[in-house]
């Protein structure tokens, strides 16, 4: 085989999940300038590409950024009655309660708690993209319930209803989030991860991973 159509195959953890995925390097990525020190922090990411941890932290705080933001502009758009540009910044007034809430549930309670339920539906031979989509509704199921008693409590003013309103708000925010987990944040949030993966890859030796 010509070398410049040799394939070299390994292993790398998945974006999210850290279920292994195939990889393959051609000739040609693997011999591709490093580029990444163009960006003002590349020497920060390497350092951070070289603990796991703080990139599973990473990616958790940018899921949760996702997920918490577009929850929010809906719930607004709802109160007042539409969709306007204005949303987009008042949501980020309930961001900065919102956002770490969210991380904190996820990093203590959900994160160990979701995976464990999606196991019960899937086994780890399965494929990749149903473990993902299985771990991403066991999220939506617990997280939903969790951060709409956060915005019941903080902002809605329910006063003697909070359960009914809790219950509401529950129902209410169940579909946006399960779709926008599944369909939206999901594959944004690991489409971001891997071209930051990428990019450190390229930097630190020159290869392109996929």
């Amino acid at each position: 085989m010509n070398k410049h159509n040799e394939i070299k195959w390994g292993w790398i953890p998945h974006s999210y999940y850290n279920i292994p995925t195939k990889i393959y390097k051609s000739f040609y990525e693997q011999n591709t300038e490093k580029f990444l020190g163009i960006f003002p922090y590349g020497q920060n990411l390497v350092k951070m590409h070289r603990k796991d941890g703080q990139w599973r932290n990473t990616n958790r705080n940018l899921m949760a950024f996702l997920m918490v933001y577009a929850m929010i502009c809906y719930n607004i758009s709802l109160n007042i009655g539409g969709m306007t540009n204005q949303v987009f910044l008042m949501a980020f007034g309930e961001m900065k309660i919102m956002w770490p809430a969210a991380i904190i549930l996820e990093f203590f309670v959900v994160e160990k708690l979701s995976t464990m339920l999606a196991f019960r539906i899937v086994s780890p031979q399965d494929k990749p993209i149903f473990i993902t989509l299985a771990i991403s509704s066991m999220i939506v199921c617990l997280m939903c319930p969790m951060m709409s008693f956060i915005a019941t409590l903080l902002f809605k003013n329910a006063g003697s209803n909070f359960i009914a309103v809790w219950f509401q708000t529950t129902v209410m925010n169940f579909p946006m989030a399960l779709c926008w987990q599944i369909f939206g944040a999901g594959p944004l949030g690991r489409l971001i991860f891997r071209t930051a993966m990428k990019a450190i890859s390229v930097y630190k030796t020159g290869d392109f991973w996929f």
